[in-house]
C-alpha cells in the first residue's frame, strides 16, 4: 500500500471521528440542557413551597441538595 492510499485511509478515519464527536457533543449539550432545566422547574417549585410556608426550612434545605446533586455528571 502506498503512502497515498494510507493518507487517504487516515483522513476517511479522521472524518469519521470527528462526526462522531460532533454527535457525542450535540447529545452531551441537549443533556445538559434538559437536566439544567428540569433543575430550574424543581427550584422554582421548592422555592414557591418555602415562600408559601408550605415547607420547612429543613426541608427546603433537604430539596436544594438533591436538586444540585442532580446537576452532577454521574459516571457510566
Amino acid at each position: 500500500m502506498d503512502q497515498l492510499m494510507q493518507l487517504d485511509i487516515w483522513t476517511k478515519d479522521l472524518a469519521d471521528l470527528r462526526q462522531r464527536l460532533a454527535v457525542a457533543i450535540a447529545v452531551l449539550a441537549v443533556t445538559q440542557a434538559t437536566r439544567a432545566a428540569q433543575a430550574h422547574a424543581r427550584l422554582s417549585g421548592a422555592v414557591a413551597r418555602f415562600e408559601a410556608s408550605a415547607i420547612p426550612p429543613e426541608v427546603f434545605a433537604s430539596e436544594l441538595q438533591a436538586i444540585q446533586h442532580s446537576l452532577v455528571p454521574q459516571p457510566r
